[in-house]
């Protein structure tokens, strides 16, 4: 009798997650007027991730413009670094490490604005100390990676708006 209540709890659970909206994480679900995709511009990387999120989400990503029913335009794509704190002799402490893109998704039958275009921006500090310039720049290249990846997911977000 203890386990037919604990499928039905299951069973209760997987329901209410279906019915507010949840969704595992990387996965979104894309209007058909996306279904088949360019990216153009944009970093390596990011176009990485993003297509990975997409591919995973039942997108197909194009190779070719003439190919895709829609064109994710990735502009101003890049990392910049502003000094937020320094010691008592002037000498930098801690970092903004800033990471922007610029996304308009058009559909490329007729060019229409489906998605207008919007900045997108994520920000993380950290703390540098001359004395281990190594682990610094170990911690910048683990931010820019984990930050690419949190903008795919939210480019992927935006892109579920579409309908």
């Amino acid at each position: 009798m203890t386990k037919k209540y604990l499928w039905v709890a299951i069973a209760l659970t997987m329901l209410l997650l279906s019915g507010c909206g949840f969704h595992l994480r990387g996965s979104v679900t894309l209007a058909p007027s996306i279904s088949s995709l360019y990216l153009d511009g944009g970093e390596v990387e990011l176009r990485q991730a993003l297509g990975n999120i997409l591919d995973f989400s039942g997108a197909q990503l194009q190779t070719l413009v003439k190919s895709a029913r829609s064109i994710l335009k990735i502009s101003d794509n890049n990392f910049t670094q502003r000094v937020r704190s320094v010691d008592t002799r002037g000498k930098a402490t801690g970092y903004y490490l800033d990471y922007q893109a610029t996304i308009q998704l058009d559909n490329a039958a007729d060019g229409k604005v489906l998605l207008p275009s919007s900045r997108m921006l994520l920000t993380r500090d950290y703390n540098y100390s001359s004395d281990n310039v190594l682990q610094a720049e170990n911690e910048v290249r683990y931010l820019k990676s984990t930050m690419r990846k949190e903008m795919a997911a939210r480019i992927a977000r935006r892109l579920e708006s579409v309908h």
